[in-house]
C-alpha cells in the first residue's frame, strides 16, 4: 500500500568509488583486438570472445581512468524505516543481499544496472569459481563487496540523518 513521505524524511546521498582493474599487458590487448577484429573468421569458443571483450574494457579502463574505474553508489531514503540503493553494473544477489541485511532502515530495497551496465560484480567467491559472469567483469576480485561497503556507510548516514563518511 502506497504511504505519503512524512516532511523531512526524503534525503539522498551518493559516493563515488574508484574500483581497481585488473591489470592487463600490451601483448594480451593486441592479442583481444585482433580476435575481436577477426572475430567471423576465428570461431574461438564463446567464453574466449567474452574473454578479449573484458580486455578491451580493461586497457580502456586503464587509458581513461589509470586502471580505477570510478562507480557512483546512491542511497536514498524515503523514510524512517525504507531506503533504497542503486549500484552500476549487474551485481550479484549475494552483494545485494549483504546489503539488505547490515542497513539500518527496516526495507531496503536495491537496484543495479544503475547508472552504468557494462558487466557484471561478482563475489570474491564467484571470481575463484570462475564462468560467465567473472569472465565479463574487467575488475579486481572484490569489487563487489567495496560496493557493499559504500552502499552501506551511505545507509547508515541516512538512518543518523548525517552526510556520509568518505
Amino acid at each position: 500500500m502506497a504511504r505519503p513521505i512524512a516532511e523531512n524524511q526524503l534525503a539522498m546521498h551518493s559516493v563515488t568509488i574508484l574500483s581497481p582493474v585488473k591489470p592487463i599487458t600490451d601483448s594480451e590487448y593486441a592479442a583481444a583486438r585482433k580476435l575481436m577484429e577477426n572475430l567471423d573468421r576465428s570461431q574461438a569458443p564463446f567464453l574466449t570472445v567474452v574473454d578479449a571483450w573484458r580486455k578491451i574494457f580493461q586497457h580502456e579502463y586503464w587509458v581513461k581512468h589509470g586502471g580505477k574505474l570510478p562507480q557512483e553508489i546512491q542511497a536514498i531514503r524515503f523514510d524512517r524505516d525504507t531506503a533504497l540503493v542503486t549500484l552500476p553494473h549487474e551485481v550479484f544477489v549475494e552483494l545485494g543481499m549483504a546489503i539488505k541485511s547490515a542497513s539500518p532502515f527496516r526495507t531496503t530495497i536495491v537496484v543495479s544496472l544503475a547508472n552504468d551496465l557494462d558487466f557484471y560484480i561478482p563475489t570474491r567467491r564467484a571470481f575463484e569459481e570462475g564462468h560467465y559472469e567473472p569472465t565479463t567483469c574487467p575488475l579486481e576480485p572484490g569489487c563487489g563487496e567495496l560496493l557493499v561497503q559504500a552502499a552501506v556507510n551511505l545507509l547508515h548516514a541516512l538512518k543518523a540523518n548525517s552526510a556520509p563518511a568518505s
